[in-house]
């Protein structure tokens, strides 16, 4: 098991703590990372990493990120493929046992929080805060497929409980909140997209 914990601020690319497979991301501030917050997913193409198993990401302040040409967002939990010289998202659920709780998300013109290829996804009392103020110079499609102007989005992914999350004061560039795809499972019970901004 990993630990990673710390203070990030300026031109770098994004947190990582190397290429584990199980571990705690915990109290990280990150403040100006141009191509994304933390960011989770194999490097398939490359035969590099791998999946995770029993990750926690917990506690960590992330703003000010993703605002370069290319962005990863705030939060990514995946993995894509290329198919047919195409990059999609893969739909082998290789994430397993994956908690993303109590994270503060500000200030950005990107994606909030994005999962795909996971099975067991624990989302809880997350807040994405002043999202999309301003349009994005990232390219829509690169280097993941997530649609534009979404605050959180979830596809390919199975076993997702979601509880007291909560989206506030979003910018007028933000068209969509909480987006599912057909090929994502929330779990019943979990918190209904619609109350995802019933919060303050």
């Amino acid at each position: 098991m990993t630990s990673c914990s710390s203070l990030l601020v300026g031109l770098i690319p994004s947190c990582a703590c190397g290429y584990v497979g199980a571990g705690v991301i915990h109290g990280n501030t990150i403040n100006g990372s141009t191509l994304g917050g933390i960011i989770v997913t194999p490097e398939l193409s490359w035969g590099e990493a791998d999946f995770v198993r029993n990750l926690t990401i917990t506690s960590n302040s992330i703003l000010n990120v993703g605002y370069a040409k290319v962005s990863y967002g705030a939060i990514a939990l995946g993995a894509t493929a290329f198919v047919s010289h195409q990059r999609v998202f893969d739909s082998g659920y290789g994430h397993r046992s994956v908690v993303i709780a109590n994270n503060s998300v500000s200030d950005i013109d990107t994606w909030g929080l994005w999962i795909s290829s996971s099975n067991g996804v624990t989302l809880r009392g997350n807040r994405f805060e002043r999202v999309w103020q301003r349009p994005s110079w990232a390219d829509p499609w690169s280097p993941f497929p997530v649609p534009l102007n979404t605050v959180v989005f979830m596809t390919d992914a199975t076993a997702i409980e979601a509880e007291d999350n909560c989206i506030v004061d979003v910018g007028r560039y933000a068209t969509t909140l909480v987006k599912v795809t057909s090929t994502a499972n929330v779990s019943s019970g979990s918190q209904s997209i619609a109350s995802w901004d019933a919060c303050s």
